[in-house]
């Protein structure tokens, strides 16, 4: 029950917007990896190794929406790992890592949000930067985020209507 907003044919390629980007996520990344790599990890260590979570090949994928003032506005999985607690874990250091810095008007997309897939991870890659793709949105989807409406292509010829999504 959910819409990522960062579909094929709706972002533009980074270009000059890179550096602001990288510095924002370094600084995301600080407060990140307290949670995920010198919390949650940390805490998984003492558990046994035949632990579902201490399962090395566990990752998942985060896409995460942030506002102008660095509010999460959303964060959502676009690749779950497969164990359910693993995914809540690596969302709730999204949004508890926040709020974030103020995003600068750089790197912002065409509604105003900042967009990232930020990649968490079981084994020694954790929440590196390395895992994070930015994406700048030309064409977000219309309507507040999580909005039971999307915006969605209606005809081959690429018309575009609201439809309820329930």
């Amino acid at each position: 029950n959910f819409i990522p907003e960062v579909r094929p044919g709706n972002q533009t390629a980074l270009g000059t917007r890179a550096d602001p980007f990288a510095l924002y996520i370094a600084r995301m990344h600080r407060r990140i990896h307290k949670l995920w790599g010198f919390g949650f990890l940390i805490d998984l260590d003492s558990k046994p190794d035949d632990n579902p979570m201490n399962d090395q090949t566990l990752w998942a994928m985060v896409e995460i929406a942030l506002a102008p003032s660095g509010e999460v506005q959303k964060a959502t999985l676009v690749k779950p790992s497969g164990l359910l607690t693993f995914d809540v874990a690596a969302l709730d250091t999204v949004f508890s890592g926040g709020p974030y810095e103020p995003t600068p008007r750089a790197i912002r997309s065409a509604d105003g949000n900042v967009y990232l897939h930020w990649r968490f991870h079981r084994d020694e890659r954790q929440c590196g930067t390395f895992g994070v793709d930015p994406f700048v949105l030309t064409t977000p989807p219309k309507g507040p985020i999580d909005s039971p409406m999307a915006e969605v292509r209606s005809t081959p010829s690429s018309e575009r209507e609201l439809r309820r999504l329930n």
